[in-house]
């Protein structure tokens, strides 16, 4: 049984954004222009932290101004906080909301007359579930008088999702006065609710479908000339800076021993370009192909490896190692659908999203599917994280057929020259999902490396370039910043120093291996653990995540294939006796902690949710047998030949114990598999619940 689980792990979700939300609020509060004064600006964002207005406003500060706005006449709201005036106060958080009519007419005075070309409906979430936040369908008028109407100028179905401005263009009509008509849907009490109502005018969306088409044909003829010479020679004097491959860069980075780093530094210093690019594609593939001469264990590269260091299922593998024949099908068949623009959502939903060049990358539409039926506050994952691709390579890999490649190719071109939502969010909503999945693409590239010739130019120089440095320089970055600002502890690191061992020789590893050491040793495995082996978020569970940082660990073992002297100079500290007996201490306490919980069934409290660990995503065996100091007491060694072994260290003399610092207590009528098991969690932070 959980108590106040839920209420507890929300907090924890938003508790990275609240200083950065509470400084965004009171900054524009008491500034000229913020939220005191917030309905004399036109429709403005109220605040970075408000999830629920991000992507607002499409015409920015081109909507007609409302100060002079009067609400003529209108079906009586259901309580004056719901009134009709709410419609028209450029605040999207309030709403006009009546109910038991199966029409609605709200009739606005503009003070003015103004030549129109169309009005905008705010739809957020509902209220509540009584209220609908949708219309069915809509007549819209616009008239010179008050009492003659004339006829609609704008009429037919509402159909868009909740979470959006729908923007609804009608032929210049001119007026002072509006009408909106509004037709409930089938609801039992007829109930309707509408958030906000904007004007714009004719001239402003004339000017905005000419801008919008400017820039659908710009992004046209960016797509169709990203291989021109011009274009190849910028694109490889900017991606050659970022990495390590001149004689000063390598002496200074320690990246000897790579004579193919050394030959795109020549090619670069000659300004080749082009044969750079191509130079760094197949030295990049060389190295995806003989890892262990570049110091990475195979299972850190191969299309099936998972985790790192050869622990935890996370990153994944580009390859599904469970996969069957008839999941296979299933994928190709995705695959498939994607020749034909057709692309495959998490939930199963298709959804069409064209052919390479033309795709919208913030699909469903602003504000990034808030309150639709996903229930997510972005684009489509699979579109922003290039996931929904995959099975293009997935049917590569079973089938060699290079027009799955080729597709893969080109969705991912121009996923790199134009995806833009993790690059756009603001860092006060940034999460754990703002980073791309770089481990799992560059396992894909592995697993085609691979199944090409070597002197292959399936994957062209240009797109390969354009897509690392789009992997390597973009998200990582809200990684780091949400890794800063985040001090939880269900978000581990160790995952991140594969990714900067992976690409060593850009210029930015170093720092996202600084981060990851920062993460894994000098916060989550010194700062938060106690001195009971237990963490500091009140939550079981985490402590199995943690677990995984032995992974980093690992990572180092595989980095001495390679000689001292060749060993990148960020990473020689790790590499010494100190730095690794300091995490597996505090990484030995931790683990005891977890095996103390055990059950002879092999399966662990449900306060833990990772249970049984042989087949959750962290391999606790295998942690443990990385800690082989943890062993040597008497207790541990009894616990572990108990629930792993074959029982002749003896059985554990102790049925009952007790974590004080965490507030964690385990009682069992002895340690054989149907023996009874209890455990209670009991927080000594006032407030913050218990699970029992």
């Amino acid at each position: 049984m959980r108590i106040a689980q839920n209420c507890f792990v929300r907090t924890l979700d938003i508790r990275h954004a609240t200083i950065f939300g509470v400084l965004a609020v009171l900054a524009l509060m008491f500034s000229p222009g913020g939220q005191a004064g917030f309905a004399a600006e036109t429709n403005v964002r109220p605040y970075w932290g408000n999830e629920a207005l991000w992507g607002y406003w499409k015409f920015d500060a081109d909507y007609l101004p409302k100060k002079d706005w009067k609400i003529v006449s209108a079906p009586k709201e259901a309580a004056d906080v719901w009134k009709a005036a709410n419609l028209i106060d450029d605040d999207a958080e309030t709403f006009y909301a009546a109910g038991g009519r199966d029409e609605y007419e709200i009739a606005i005075d503009l003070g003015r007359e103004y030549e129109l070309g169309a009005f905008t409906i705010v739809t957020l979430g509902r209220p509540n579930n009584a209220i609908d936040s949708r219309m069915a369908r809509y007549e819209f008028f616009v008239s010179g008088s008050k009492e003659v109407r004339g006829p609609a100028v704008a009429e037919g179905a509402f159909e868009d999702e909740e979470g959006q401005e729908t923007v609804i263009p009608f032929p210049a009509a001119r007026g002072r006065y509006v009408t909106l008509k509004a037709f409930a849907r089938p609801n039992p009490n007829k109930d309707l609710c509408i958030r906000e109502l904007s004007l714009v005018s004719a001239e402003t969306v004339k000017r905005y479908e000419a801008t919008s088409a400017t820039a659908s044909a710009r992004k046209r003829a960016k797509w169709d000339n990203r291989d021109s010479e011009q274009a190849i020679g910028a694109l490889g004097k900017d991606f050659l800076d970022l990495i390590f491959c001149t004689p000063d860069d390598i002496n200074r980075s320690n990246l000897r021993s790579r004579p193919n780093l050394e030959l795109v530094g020549k090619l670069k210093a000659a300004g080749q370009y082009a044969q750079g690019l191509r130079a760094f594609r197949d030295y990049y593939f060389e190295k995806l192909r003989r890892p262990q001469a570049f110091g990475i264990h195979a299972n850190d590269v191969q299309p099936y490896g998972r985790g790192y260091g050869g622990i935890s299922d996370f990153p994944q593998g580009a390859m599904d190692k469970d996969l069957d024949p008839e999941r296979l099908k299933k994928q190709i068949a995705a695959a498939d659908d994607l020749l034909h623009g057709e692309m495959t959502l998490g939930n199963g939903a298709k959804v069409k999203i064209g052919e390479p060049g033309e795709i919208d990358w913030s699909a469903p539409a602003q504000p990034y599917g808030y309150a639709t039926k996903t229930h997510q506050n972005y684009p489509y994952r699979e579109l922003w994280w290039g996931s929904g691709l995959q099975p293009l390579v997935t049917a590569y890999i079973a089938t060699k057929d290079q027009q799955y490649l080729k597709r893969w190719i080109a969705y991912m071109d121009d996923w790199a020259m134009n995806e833009t939502f993790l690059a756009q969010i603001d860092p006060v909503i940034n999460h754990d999902n703002s980073i791309y999945p770089v481990v799992m693409t560059l396992r894909m590239f592995a697993a085609i490396a691979e199944a090409l010739p070597y002197d292959s130019d399936a994957v062209p120089a240009p797109a390969f370039a354009r897509i690392m440095k789009k992997l390597v320089m973009e998200s990582p970055l809200n990684w780091v910043v949400y890794m800063r600002s985040n001090g939880n502890g269900w978000t581990p690191g160790a995952g991140q120093m594969l990714m900067a061992i992976l690409i060593d020789e850009f210029k930015v590893a170093p720092l996202y291996f600084r981060e990851t050491r920062r993460r894994n040793i000098e916060d989550i495995n010194v700062l938060q653990q106690l001195r009971d082996g237990t963490e500091t978020h009140q939550w079981p569970g985490y402590n199995f995540l943690l677990l995984g940082n032995a992974g980093a660990l690992r990572l180092m073992d595989a980095r001495e294939s390679m000689p001292n002297w060749a060993q990148p100079s960020w990473e020689r500290e790790l590499h010494t006796v100190g730095w690794q007996n300091e995490l597996n201490e505090a990484l030995e306490l931790r683990a005891a902690y977890m095996l103390h919980w055990g059950t002879p069934s092999g399966e662990y409290p449900l306060v833990t949710h990772h249970e049984p660990p042989h087949e959750k995503r962290f391999k606790l065996r295998e942690a443990y047998t990385r800690f082989p100091g943890m062993l040597n007491d008497p207790t541990n060694a009894k616990i572990y030949s108990t629930l792993y072994g074959d029982g002749s260290a003896g059985i554990p003399d102790y049925t009952s114990e007790w974590f004080p610092y965490g507030g964690y207590s385990i009682a069992r009528d002895g340690w054989k598999k149907d023996d009874g098991y209890g455990s209670m969690f009991c927080s000594p932070a006032p407030g913050c619940g218990g699970v029992g």
